[in-house]
C-alpha cells in the first residue's frame, strides 16, 4: 500500500552517504527522516503486514469472496457425476460461496509494539445435487472467531524489518449451525461453520522492505489447534507462507503481485451429527489439502497528512495455480477483496 505512518527506520539516524556522491544524483540525500519515514508501500492484504507508531491507532473493513465449483481428488479434476456415483453418496456439492465481512482495529503503545484486532463476520452459501437430480441450497451466516495479536519488531534497521505476531484466535464462532436440507433441519458440514471451537495459536513472522520505488515481503504464518471442541473434533492445523512486491506508481497508487501457499490438515476426530457417507464434506478425512495461490492487487491512497495518516483503499483478486486435495473435495475457483483503512 502507499505511505502511512508504518515506517521502516529506527531510532538511529540515517547514515550519511559517501561525500562524492552529488545531492542531485540520489533523491534520499534530499530527504529528511521524517520523509524517509513516509515511503513505505504497505501490504494491507495480508494481516500482520504492517505495523504502527506510538499513539498511532487504524480502523478498517475487509471483504472477501472466494468461489468453489467442482471437485478434486489430489491434483485431479474429477466430474460432479464421477463423485456422486463413484463415492455412493447421498448427495454431493456442486458449488459454495464464502462471504467474509472482517471488522479490524490496530493500535501502537510504543514504537515497537502493535496491537492489533480482527473480528470476522462469516457469509455463506451451499449447493447441492442429490443422487436423484434433484438440488437444494443450504446457508450459514454468523461471526467468526475473533484472533487478537501484539506485533513485535525484532529488526529494524532501513531498508529491512523483521516482526514476529504472537496471534491468538478465540473461538467466538460457531460449530452447531444448521439448516433445512431435505430430510430436515440438521447439521451442516463442516465448511459451513463459522468457527473452529477451540483456541488457535497463530503465530506469524513477517519479513518487510523496501526502497523509493519498490516494497516487497514475505510472511509464514501457523495454526495450531488446541484440544478437542465441543462438536468432538478438532480442524487440522495449518501453514502458510506468502510473498508480495508491490513497485511505486505514485504517491496514492501501486500495485502488487503476491503468491500465496497453504498446507492444513485433516480433521481429528469428528462430529456425530454428521454422516461421512452422506457427501464428501461431512467425510473428516476429506478435509486436508495443499494449494498455491496468485493474487494481483491495486491500492490507493485518499488525504493523507504530513505524518502518513489517512484513508487507504485497495483491491485483489486472484485464482489458485495448483491444487492438491485429499478427495473428493471440492475446489476453489476463485477470490476477490477489497480494503479500507483509515489510520490517525
Amino acid at each position: 500500500m502507499v505511505a502511512q505512518a508504518d515506517r521502516l527506520v529506527t531510532d538511529e539516524p540515517v547514515a550519511a552517504p559517501a561525500q562524492t556522491e552529488a545531492a542531485g544524483d540520489n533523491p534520499l540525500l534530499e530527504m529528511d527522516i521524517e520523509q524517509l519515514m513516509h515511503m513505505e508501500l504497505i501490504q494491507t492484504t495480508v494481516p500482520g503486514a504492517h505495523w504502527h507508531w506510538e499513539d498511532d491507532w487504524m480502523v478498517g473493513y475487509q471483504f472477501m469472496r472466494v468461489q468453489n465449483e467442482g471437485y478434486n481428488v489430489g491434483t485431479n479434476s474429477v466430474s460432479d457425476q464421477q463423485v456422486l456415483r463413484g463415492g455412493n453418496y447421498n448427495n454431493i456439492h456442486t458449488s459454495m460461496t464464502m462471504d467474509m465481512h472482517m471488522l479490524m482495529a490496530m493500535y501502537g503503545p510504543s514504537d515497537d509494539v502493535t496491537l492489533m484486532v480482527m473480528v470476522p463476520y462469516m457469509d455463506m452459501t451451499m449447493n447441492h445435487l442429490t443422487r436423484t437430480g434433484s438440488s437444494f441450497q443450504v446457508k450459514s451466516q454468523g461471526f467468526g472467531d475473533i484472533r487478537i495479536s501484539p506485533i513485535v519488531s525484532i529488526f529494524d534497521e532501513y531498508p529491512h524489518r523483521v516482526q514476529f505476531e504472537a496471534g491468538l484466535s478465540l473461538p467466538t464462532g460457531s460449530v452447531n449451525k444448521k439448516d433445512l436440507t431435505p430430510t430436515g433441519y440438521n447439521q451442516l458440514e463442516y465448511k459451513m461453520q463459522t468457527g473452529s471451537g477451540t483456541v488457535d495459536l497463530q503465530p506469524a513472522l513477517t519479513y518487510l522492505g523496501q526502497n523509493e520505488d519498490l516494497n516487497w515481503g514475505a510472511q509464514a504464518r501457523g495454526t495450531v489447534r488446541l484440544g478437542t471442541n465441543s462438536a468432538g473434533y478438532r480442524q487440522g492445523n495449518m501453514i502458510e507462507l506468502t510473498a508480495w512486491i508491490s513497485p511505486k506508481i505514485s504517491d496514492n497508487f501501486s500495485p502488487s503481485l503476491r503468491i500465496d501457499a497453504l498446507r492444513w490438515g485433516n480433521l481429528v476426530g469428528r462430529d456425530s451429527r454428521l454422516n461421512p457417507r452422506a457427501n464428501p464434506e461431512s467425510d473428516p478425512n476429506l478435509q486436508g489439502g495443499e494449494q498455491i495461490n496468485l493474487l494481483f492487487g491495486l491500492n490507493f491512497a485518499a488525504g493523507l497528512d504530513d505524518e502518513g495518516r489517512g484513508h487507504r483503499f485497495s483491491v485483489e483478486g486472484g485464482l489458485p495455480i495448483y491444487q492438491n486435495l485429499n478427495g473428493p473435495q471440492i475446489r476453489e475457483a476463485w477470490r476477490l477483496g477489497g480494503a479500507w483503512n483509515w489510520t490517525f
